[in-house]
């Protein structure tokens, strides 16, 4: 791994923690569509490593409502009603090439699962197959509307490697002088990170460290987070993020005895009251900080991890600025940080790494955005 990449120590060190049924939230909050197309530049400091993420879609290309799901085998599958004159496009090579522009996911848009987000790996005319079993905690109702949109993959979301402006630079290794910035994707399943740099060896392309094979289009997903390395010690490096904001919460699910990067689904900074994680993180304490699912703010300065656990007893109703009501009873510690209550700040464009304390089943991440800026 790079010098300057998260220490792969920092991700592996975090506690295991655990999950239980999660609280149903008021069903339509947040409409899921994409409003217009914005840019935003998000900039890494001089020599650092930041955690990302980014706010923004891609296009719709089907939609229409859910009419039922079941898991099966180690899956799902959801039975369809398309909108009129819809079609689902081909995911046979979905989340498996790549090097093509062919990975989707799907999305939930309203009921008691808005914003739930699942990487779907196969269909029929009226079917779509996601991969892993989707809670039986979690309530997708019939007449759930979804969308169905490509995955962002490091070209979508990051620029073409044939691109000789593009802003990472390029170069024969990752550690060449004119490679500007690397990109870490954490594997769930692998629980590690891949680091990858537009390479100049037999044309540009995306590639990864240790292999000589094109990773153009390696899916980073939609809602997850992501890695961004400056390697320049002289000068900050700016990226650009751009697509249709979902104007919805994420929701994902962290398959058992897994850790997972999410984002800040937002323009804007939130803190994790309004985020919603109190009221949602699968597994809560009494105890301060006591054993609840842990969640890692990224220091940059240091490049650890500042981790905090839901539990308490909070005495205050609060009301979120989605208008969610978080009752008495829930409220964030920081690890090693005694009895004294914190809200901190998740800003815009980062993610956390999340360790639920129930590790022998699946538990769904919930983070919800700020409508508001401060």
């Amino acid at each position: 791994m790079p010098r300057h990449g998260l220490p792969s120590k920092s991700i592996r060190s975090m506690l295991a923690l655990a999950s239980a049924a999660i609280p149903s939230l008021a069903a339509n909050v947040f409409a899921g569509v994409a409003d217009p197309v914005a840019v935003v530049s998000v900039v890494v400091p001089t020599n650092q490593t930041i955690l990302s993420a980014t706010p923004f879609a891609r296009p719709v290309e089907a939609s229409g409502t859910i009419d039922s799901w079941s898991n099966v085998s180690t899956n799902a599958v959801l039975n369809l009603t398309l909108n009129a004159g819809e079609s689902i496009p081909s995911l046979a090579n979905s989340f498996s090439d790549l090097n093509a522009d062919t990975s989707y996911v799907l999305e939930v848009v309203d009921g008691d699962a808005i914003g739930l987000i699942l990487e779907a790996i196969g269909n029929t005319a009226s079917t779509v197959t996601v991969r892993g079993n989707i809670p039986n905690t979690l309530t997708i109702a019939a007449g759930s509307k979804f969308n169905l949109r490509k995955a962002w993959t490091l070209t979508s979301l990051f620029g073409s490697a044939a691109d000789t402006n593009n802003v990472f630079g390029a170069g024969t290794t990752a550690n060449s002088a004119a490679v500007k910035a690397n990109v870490q994707l954490y594997d769930v399943d692998a629980g590690s990170l891949s680091t990858y740099y537009i390479a100049t060896t037999g044309g540009r392309n995306w590639r990864k460290v240790g292999s000589t094979a094109n990773f153009n289009h390696a899916p980073i997903g939609l809602g997850k987070g992501f890695v961004v390395i400056n390697k320049q010690t002289n000068s900050n490096f700016a990226f650009n993020l751009s697509g249709d904001y979902r104007t919805a919460r994420t929701r994902l699910i962290c398959p058992a005895n897994k850790k997972l990067l999410i984002g800040n689904p937002g323009l804007f900074d939130v803190t994790l009251t309004d985020s919603t994680i109190p009221l949602t993180s699968p597994t809560k304490t009494t105890g301060t900080p006591g054993n609840a699912d842990t969640y890692g703010f990224w220091l940059n300065a240091t490049k650890t991890f500042d981790n905090f656990k839901i539990g308490g007893t909070s005495t205050t109703t609060v009301v979120t600025n989605d208008g969610v009501v978080v009752p008495p009873g829930a409220a964030g510690y920081r690890v090693g940080g005694g009895s004294t209550r914190r809200n901190p700040t998740i800003a815009k464009y980062t993610s956390l790494l999340v360790t639920p304390y129930v590790t022998n089943a699946a538990n769904v991440i919930t983070v919800a955005p700020s409508l508001i800026a401060p």
